[in-house]
């Protein structure tokens, strides 16, 4: 035990040089859980410590996709810092965009879309293809529900670019990202899912079956739903 709690001062003081020689000294292995339930990547990429991560990465062997004791694989901690280099070397390692890191069947790349980092998802889709780009969680919303009700325009247009189902419906109400976008005001999400052949007046299936129109109506989003109108008659010209 001692020797992990070493590694995990070792990593609070983000010395990277000091870091690896504790490793040597102690023969840590360097995949093992701490105490602190993170690994010594994950928890290097927790402290914001990019160069110890790549370290970790580069020369000292650390896998690139062992879940740590939190349930988050490295790509997790890569994306919510925005650590982009780390997310390619992750993805050149063998790390899965795909799997899970949470109850609700998030992976790093959900998450990426719901926080709108529009470069890591590129990164992501570029090494990977488009093969999870509709993939759903739990609830069925797509990384295009998650952009589209976070009102992030870029990484909207990056999923539809990449072959996102502009009408893909979630597992509860059968709402599709322009119902989400509408219902919050994304005039800007809302147009680029309409140039996309999203369907206005598709209803979902709740007790007042509401359409993306409606919804835009409903909660006084009065310039979002002239916007919907006007980019959905001039695509039906």
């Amino acid at each position: 035990m001692a020797s992990l709690d070493e590694v995990i001062f070792a990593v609070d003081t983000k010395d990277a040089k000091l870091c690896l020689e504790i490793f040597k000294k102690t023969e840590t292995p360097i995949n093992v859980e701490l105490p602190n339930k993170y690994t010594t990547l994950t928890y290097a990429l927790f402290k914001a410590n990019a160069k110890l991560a790549m370290m970790l990465l580069c020369d000292v062997g650390a896998d690139a996709d062992t879940f740590d004791g939190h349930g988050k694989n490295p790509l997790y901690y890569a994306v919510r810092y925005n650590f982009d280099e780390i997310i390619t070397k992750l993805l050149e390692l063998g790390a899965d965009p795909s799997a899970a890191v949470n109850a609700d069947g998030w992976s790093a790349f959900h998450v990426a879309c719901h926080a709108g980092k529009t470069k890591a998802v590129e990164i992501m889709l570029l090494e990977n293809g488009s093969k999870f780009v509709n993939t759903p969680s739990v609830g069925g919303h797509t990384p295009l529900h998650l952009a589209a009700a976070g009102g992030f325009e870029a990484t909207v247009r990056v999923l539809l670019g990449s072959g996102a189902v502009a009408d893909a419906k979630d597992a509860q109400r059968r709402q599709t990202p322009l119902h989400l976008a509408a219902q919050k005001g994304h005039t800007a999400c809302c147009v680029a899912l309409l140039e996309n052949d999203a369907r206005l007046h598709e209803p979902d299936i709740t007790a007042q079956r509401k359409t993306p129109l409606e919804l835009a109506r409903d909660y006084q989003h009065f310039a979002t739903a002239a916007a919907m109108l006007k980019a959905y008659n001039h695509d039906a010209e």
